[in-house]
Parts: C-alpha cells; sequence; structure tokens
C-alpha cells in the first residue's frame, strides 16, 4: 500500500506528544456540541425570546473572545500545559453548573465563564504544539489536529442529536464527563510521551515594528474575517431554530447536520487541501467565501417543503458550506501567519483568534435579532449580503498585503 507508506513517511518525524494532543482534541470535541443545541435549550426548554437567546449567546461569545485573545497573551507567562489541563477543567465546570440555572442572570455568569474557558483550550493547546514539534513538522501535526477535531465533532453531532431527544441538559453533562475525560488523559498524554521540547531561543529581529492595529490592509482583511466569521457562525445559533421552525427537522436530524460538517472535514480537508495547494492563494479564498456564503444563502429554498425534501436541503446547505470552509481557512491562516512573520507576530495572531473565537458574540445577537423581527429568511438574506462585503474587502486586502509584505529578517 504506498500511500500507507508515503502517509507514515511524512508523519515519521512528529513527536508522540502530537498524538496525544490529537487524541485529546478527539476526545474534548466528542462532547463538544453542548453549545450548538443551547439556542434550541434557551428557547425550547426554558421558553426565552429569541432576542434574549442572541444577547445570552452574545455573552458566551464574548468569554469566548476574552479567553481566546487573553490566553495566547498568558502562554508567554505560564504553562501552555497547565492552562490547557485548566481550561478543559474550567469547561466541565461551566456545563455543570449550565444544568442547573435557570434565569436570565445566573444563565448570563455560567455562559461568559464558560466562554473564558472554552476560549482558552485552543491557543494553550497551539502553543504546546509550537514548543513540542519542529518547524518542519508543525504543518503534519495541524493537520492531526484537525482531523482529531472534526472526527470528534462529526461522533459528537449524532450523540448531541440523540441525548437532545430526551433532555438537552444530557447533552451538557455528556460534554462535562468529555471534558474531564480529556484532562485526564492529557496528564497521562504529558507524563508518558516520550517528546522533545524545543528550548525556546532568543527571539530574531523583527524585520517590521508595525503593529497590527495600524496595518490598514491587514485591518481590512480582518474584517472581511469577521463578516466570513459572523455567517459561519449562524450554523452554531440561528441555523438551529431555523431548521426547527421551518424546515420541521428533529434534534436527531440538526444533529446529523453537525455531524456531516465534520466528518467532511475530517475526511476531505488533507485531500482538497493537497488539491489546491498550486491554486494562487487570493483565489482559493475568493472561491471559499463565496462558497460559504453560498451554503448558508440558499438555504430559504427549502422552507416549506415536504420531509425529505427539507432534510436533503439542510445536507446540502451543509456541504456546500462546509467546502467552503475547508477552501478558505487553511490559506487564510496562512496569510495571517506569513503577515505575522514581518511584525508583532503574537498579537497578529492573537487578533486572528480572537475574531473568530469571538465569532459566537456579534453573530448569534445580530442573527437572532433579525430572525425574530423579521423571520428566519431575513438571516439568510443578510449572510448573502456580508459574505458580498466580505468578498470585495477580502480581494482587495489581499492584493496590498501581498504587495506590502516585509521578508522577515533572520539575522
Amino acid at each position: 500500500m504506498k500511500w500507507l507508506d508515503r502517509l507514515q513517511h511524512r508523519f515519521a518525524n512528529v513527536p508522540l506528544i502530537a498524538y496525544g494532543l490529537a487524541a485529546t482534541s478527539f476526545i474534548n470535541r466528542m462532547g463538544g456540541t453542548a453549545k450548538l443545541f443551547m439556542a434550541l435549550y434557551l428557547h425550547e426548554a426554558l421558553g426565552f425570546d429569541l432576542t434574549t437567546v442572541g444577547g445570552l449567546l452574545t455573552i458566551y461569545g464574548a468569554g469566548l473572545l476574552a479567553g481566546s485573545f487573553g490566553v495566547s497573551v498568558l502562554t508567554d507567562w505560564f504553562s501552555a500545559r497547565k492552562l490547557m489541563l485548566w481550561s478543559l477543567l474550567g469547561s466541565a465546570l461551566g456545563l455543570v453548573i449550565l444544568c442547573g440555572v435557570t434565569t436570565v442572570p445566573t444563565l448570563a455568569v455560567a455562559l461568559l465563564f464558560g466562554g473564558l474557558v472554552d476560549g482558552g483550550y485552543r491557543p494553550a493547546m497551539q502553543r504546546v504544539m509550537m514548543q513540542s514539534c519542529e518547524p518542519l513538522v508543525r504543518i503534519h501535526a495541524q493537520s492531526l489536529q484537525r482531523v482529531a477535531v472534526n472526527l470528534g465533532f462529526g461522533m459528537g453531532g449524532l450523540v448531541g442529536g440523540w441525548f437532545a431527544e430526551f433532555d438537552y441538559r444530557y447533552v451538557f453533562v455528556a460534554d462535562a464527563a468529555t471534558s474531564i475525560a480529556a484532562a485526564v488523559f492529557l496528564q497521562w498524554a504529558f507524563a508518558r510521551a516520550d517528546e522533545r521540547v524545543l528550548v525556546q531561543a532568543t527571539p530574531a529581529k523583527i524585520a517590521d515594528e508595525r503593529w497590527p492595529y495600524s496595518d490598514v490592509p491587514f485591518i481590512t482583511f480582518m474584517l472581511a474575517c469577521l463578516l466570513l466569521a459572523t455567517i459561519y457562525a449562524q450554523s452554531e445559533s440561528t441555523m438551529t431554530n431555523y431548521l426547527r421552525e421551518y424546515f420541521l427537522l428533529s434534534p436527531k436530524w440538526i444533529g446529523a447536520t453537525f455531524a456531516l460538517n465534520g466528518l467532511m472535514v475530517a475526511v476531505l480537508q488533507i485531500p482538497l487541501t493537497l488539491r489546491t495547494e498550486f491554486w494562487p492563494q487570493r483565489w482559493t479564498m475568493m472561491a471559499g467565501a463565496a462558497t460559504l456564503t453560498l451554503g448558508f444563502a440558499i438555504l430559504p429554498l427549502g422552507a416549506g417543503l415536504g420531509e425529505t425534501a427539507c432534510i436533503l436541503m439542510a445536507m446540502l446547505s451543509t456541504a456546500i458550506y462546509t467546502t467552503g470552509e475547508m477552501l478558505l481557512m487553511p490559506p487564510q491562516l496562512a496569510l495571517v501567519m506569513q503577515r505575522a512573520d514581518a511584525g508583532r507576530a503574537g498579537h497578529y495572531l492573537a487578533l486572528y483568534n480572537g475574531i473568530w473565537g469571538g465569532r459566537t458574540m456579534l453573530a448569534p445577537l445580530l442573527g437572532n435579532t433579525v430572525y425574530d423581527r423579521f423571520g428566519g429568511d431575513a438571516v439568510w438574506l443578510l449572510c448573502a449580503v456580508l459574505g458580498a462585503l466580505a468578498l470585495l474587502l477580502q480581494y482587495r486586502a489581499i492584493g496590498k498585503m501581498q504587495q506590502t509584505q516585509i521578508k522577515p529578517n533572520t539575522v
């Protein structure tokens, strides 16, 4: 089996700890669908109107933004390993608390806390990976991580949908259990893995002392990322209520759409990336952004159809926006890292991670408010408008960034 031999050769130098990190993310993400069902739980089980639901999810998003940005900075001062462990245990605690609170103030506090600890996991994990992997094998370790995350997400979508059929709180308990299991496994992996941690060297002189906040092309690109993140985050908030009300889908089938998204990325991300790696970077991202937007814009076409047609339309929408996600994400992050190499890298990466980590702050409030006042179809019309604006901003920003890119000084 030549393909298996080639795969084994490419991953031969990946340290054991990278597999431990991937396994940890797989375990954690198997229960990571609690927040995806949060909108349904708040609306159906607790009876809150959609504006209140959007406000509560926005509070969670604010915590996610703060946690993602803050932990990125804290890894310079504290052990990234310990931050990972505390993030997992904190997530479990937050989910247990959510099972017992039902008022808006207590839910707001619980969701804010949950966002803070959830947002800290990814940047802490990335820092551990950077410290443990040689630069040439980091891309393989990251690929392993992405596959593991989406396999776990795919399985979690199915299991979470099944639990939600009985009681949404069962989803929270299952998520808390997997967070604890992931923390226990991670501690074992740290203790057992035969790893070689790179000694941090004195940072190379920065070729350009620019900050991202005064880098106009980058800020324009971040604005496009924010618009696209707002569109994508509707799958995690507004879309669940829409599929329930307009498509009349059960939680089981809603969970199946989450599963399809995760499994598609797990199976197709690496082949698609290899297929498109020689495409012009700008056009790959443009195709990804357009396809992502299209996946949400077509949703009104399925409203009012029969049960089978609604299920198929929901799956088609998911397949389309997932294809856009796979085209968009890898080159988008690569361009950000390229820009960060020649500036204040930590702040560049923190700003990018903050936007994607905090996507659940703006998107639920905007989406649920539009849904509540103008109807579900208006949300997808808004997504189409935001997507068109993002395409324009992204096209101009990428061109400017490529023209002004400064190579980092390695002296």
